[in-house]
């Protein structure tokens, strides 16, 4: 058995999240969209200067990337 002062320390920084799809291809999980698809709830496909989203709907993309 081992002591809380024993257990494996957490990594302070952790790796961008890595998933896998039920075909087996792993993709990585983006962090941010823009900001009109942010506001909407919709996934971003983050091509710039529009992404798919806004540019299918005919809305403004701004490119409100966060880095």
């Amino acid at each position: 058995m081992r002591k809380p002062s024993e257990a494996p320390a957490a990594a302070s920084t952790a790796p961008e999240p890595m998933l896998q799809d039920r075909r087996g291809s792993v993709f990585h999980r983006t962090k941010t969209g823009c900001s009109t698809c942010r506001e909407r709830k919709v996934k971003c496909d983050e091509k710039r200067p529009f992404c798919t989203q806004c540019l299918r709907r005919k809305h403004h993309c701004p490119f409100g990337y966060s880095v």
